[in-house]
């Protein structure tokens, strides 16, 4: 039962406020200061209309805008709804996903709940920026020089969604309470990881179908992940426009729902489409 619930299952009080305003990062004077970076702000990185395959030029960002934040990896797209003194509940999404995920519950724990609701993009995810993959063996970045010219560059492992996630949480102000954090997917195994890393950090969590957390994990597994540090500058050379054309799409996914709407194909196509293909830092590099 959450907190503030009374056991007629009735919500606590009604919220003082459910406005998607950005939370000030000086919420308090107990609040943990985190300086900003001291680069020039930079938004999410996008290819032109020129560098984009011509089969494609007519896509659409799929995604709303909310709320943008500059982490030290660049931009971060966030919404945070509820009431100012509300719990705050931190919701990740999975791979491919984006925050538009948990839109629905957000609103629903935000009003009938009375909780406070941050849901954000992932780096390499929605509106927030993909920066470079660091394809160092190494773990330290300044061995290899991962901080170069075209910014930082990131690992896409769970310490990076983890320092992500820390960032946010200290930028918004919320770096000194407690959170409650939900999970699906590889958000669920992001969850856990930064549960492990900031125990006094969590008061609840739950993690929904989290990924990676088999009973014996398989001979695959060691093979990518000794072979990382080529797979990933091949995979985007591998991929190919003709497997994503929207009629091929469109039959792919009605082979396995007869009955799906049209409605949700195109916006699954337009989702695959542009974080492929437009959006810089996920898909082949332009001609």
């Amino acid at each position: 039962m959450p907190r503030g619930s009374s056991s007629s299952g009735s919500p606590r009080s009604t919220p003082k406020s459910r406005s998607d305003e950005p939370a000030s990062p000086l919420r308090g004077a107990s609040s943990p200061t985190r300086q900003r970076p001291q680069t020039p702000y930079k938004p999410m990185r996008c290819r032109t209309e020129n560098q984009v395959p011509k089969c494609f030029r007519g896509v659409k960002c799929p995604y709303p805008p909310a709320h943008t934040v500059q982490g030290e990896y660049g931009a971060i797209n966030y919404s945070l709804v509820g009431p100012l003194d509300g719990e705050v509940v931190v919701c990740f999404h999975g791979l491919n996903g984006s925050r538009m995920l948990f839109q629905d519950t957000a609103e629903i724990l935000a009003s009938q709940g009375g909780f406070r609701v941050l849901s954000f993009d992932l780096y390499g995810h929605g509106l927030s920026n993909a920066p470079r993959v660091d394809l160092c063996p190494c773990r330290t970045a300044s061995s290899c020089g991962s901080r170069c010219c075209c910014g930082p560059r990131g690992r896409y492992d769970l310490n990076f969604f983890v320092d992500q996630t820390d960032e946010l949480l200290c930028l918004l102000g919320f770096g000194d309470q407690p959170v409650n954090l939900v999970g699906f997917s590889l958000g669920g195994t992001i969850a856990v990881a930064f549960a492990q890393r900031y125990p006094s950090r969590v008061a609840r969590l739950a993690a929904l179908s989290p990924a990676g957390f088999l009973p014996q994990v398989p001979v695959s597994y060691y093979l990518l992940k000794a072979a990382w540090c080529w797979l990933i500058p091949l995979a985007p050379h591998l991929v190919c426009t003709c497997w994503y054309q929207r009629d091929r799409f469109a039959r792919s996914m009605k082979k396995e729902s007869c009955n799906v709407d049209e409605r949700v194909i195109h916006n699954m196509w337009s989702r695959f489409v542009w974080q492929l293909y437009v959006k810089r830092g996920v898909g082949p590099p332009p001609p």
